[in-house]
């Protein structure tokens, strides 16, 4: 009788490398597949962030624009004037605020010489005017029948002054100082002596692209005065820090040169005798920056571009 004896099997080397050449193109796939998923979900997050972002940094740019009151003017991206039509990295204006408001005319007329004025407005209208604040530019029409800058007279509060208020029922009369006199000391700006007239109130604004750590950040600033360069440190509302951020770097730097055309999305055009402001936007999410960033060279973008050209609707000298 033979001693037991188990079978002994195994696989040979050719099994052993079919095999192990099977499972490293399973992994394989399976890596690839979620590779590319892993890719598209990313680049999908980067195009729709960006498309939101660009289309509120229109809308609200549009929203602000239309509201001009004036000729905008270009500025650069330190806030100072740009002289032209641009490209520029901002834009400032005035913006209609409110009105009307009731400009009380004293007994002896409204002097040239004039550092004070004194509006009412009342809270119960349908669209209640806001309380004036300083740099407010308040706009005195000097006859009902005819409009434009000719037929007005501009004066500014201000900066830093106190308005006093008092309330009367449903009115609030407010008392504010200018920062200049009316007109010519001496004279008489044409009004019937102790009668009231209307008035409108118009607010300085801008919107500038400011280069900073975090991106060229597309700011909203209101409220400051007109004269000499915008003071970029002030308080303003961030409407996007994704302006035209260049694909290969996603280390925004506060001493980006802006030479970038897409930096200054500002221009100015006169059509059919109006002026329009074009607006030409181009943002970038950051978010997934860093891993996207080599893959934009040739494969594919994840910018979002819009070009509007706006004008203004509260322009009475166009």
């Amino acid at each position: 009788m033979k001693p037991f004896s188990p079978s002994l099997r195994a696989f040979t080397l050719a099994e052993v490398l079919v095999a192990m050449a099977a499972a490293t193109m399973l992994v394989a796939g399976i890596y690839g597949l979620l590779y590319t998923g892993t890719v598209l979900s990313v680049k999908s997050l980067s195009l729709n962030a960006s498309g939101r972002d660009v289309r509120l940094a229109t809308d609200q740019a549009q929203n602000l624009l239309l509201q001009a009151y004036d000729v905008p003017t270009l500025l650069d991206h330190t806030g100072a004037t740009v002289s032209g039509t641009g490209p520029a990295s901002g834009v400032k204006f005035t913006r209609y605020y409110g009105g009307p408001y009731v400009l009380t005319i004293p007994v002896t007329g409204l002097s040239g010489s004039s550092t004070s004025l004194t509006l009412t407005r009342d809270t119960t209208s349908l669209v209640t005017p806001g309380p004036p604040q300083p740099n407010d530019i308040i706009v005195i029409n000097t006859t009902i029948l005819m409009s434009g800058e000719s037929n007005q007279v501009r004066a500014t509060i201000r900066e830093g002054s106190t308005i006093t208020s008092s309330t009367n029922g449903r009115r609030v009369t407010h008392t504010v100082q200018l920062s200049k006199p009316l007109g010519d000391p001496g004279t008489v700006i044409p009004y019937q002596a102790n009668s009231a007239v209307t008035a409108v109130v118009i607010r300085p604004a801008a919107l500038v692209v400011v280069p900073t750590h975090k991106g060229r950040e597309l700011r909203y600033y209101e409220s400051f005065s007109l004269s000499g360069t915008l003071n970029l440190q002030r308080k303003h509302t961030l409407l996007t820090d994704k302006i035209a951020l260049p694909a290969y770097n996603s280390d925004p730097s506060p001493a980006d040169p802006m030479t970038d055309a897409n930096a200054r999305p500002f221009t100015l055009e006169k059509l059919f005798g109006r002026t329009f402001v074009n607006a030409r936007f181009r943002i970038r999410d950051t978010r997934y920056a860093r891993y996207l960033h080599r893959r934009q060279y040739d494969e594919y973008s994840t910018f979002s571009g819009v070009n509007a050209a706006i004008p203004s609707k509260c322009n009475p000298n166009e």
